[in-house]
């Protein structure tokens, strides 16, 4: 059997191979018309020296419309729409500054949508700004420009 494949424009994985079976984008294609416009702003992983496993087994994803924490572990994937974030938080413990890593909170407004943690990323404070910064254009509604 193939493996999953992974999808850019749902945060998805597919076991189909031709299209996904989320959002019914073709794989190497265009998005299907109900993600049109969703673009990928940032991608990451976990610091492989302090996380080495999460390194290779976790993607955290920042998109014009959602932030998408990935797992490879039995292709679990969560999200959170833009629009529907609350609070950004940044911690950097001493062993996080020492790599110049740190953890990012995505606080959901709603009980409904899972808490995101960015777990020892890279330039956290500038990762974080990046998704205030999409939160605050998503706030303004469709067609918003910075």
């Amino acid at each position: 059997m193939d493996e999953p494949k992974f999808c850019p424009y749902c945060g998805m994985f597919s076991n189909r191979t031709d299209v996904c079976a989320n959002c019914g984008t073709p794989f190497g294609g265009t998005p299907s018309a109900q993600t049109t416009g969703e673009e990928e702003v940032w991608r990451g992983h976990p610091d492989p020296i302090l996380s080495p496993l999460a390194a290779r087994m976790t993607t955290y994803i920042v998109t014009t419309e959602r932030v998408i924490v990935s797992s490879d572990v039995l292709t679990k994937s969560d999200s959170v729409d833009l629009f529907r974030i609350k609070e950004v938080r940044v911690e950097k413990k001493m062993q996080q500054r020492l790599r110049g890593v740190g953890t990012i909170f995505i606080i959901p407004s709603n009980s409904l949508s899972p808490e995101l943690v960015f777990q020892s990323v890279p330039q956290p404070d500038e990762v974080a700004e990046t998704i205030r910064r999409l939160v605050a254009q998503a706030s303004k509604g469709p067609g918003a420009s910075s």
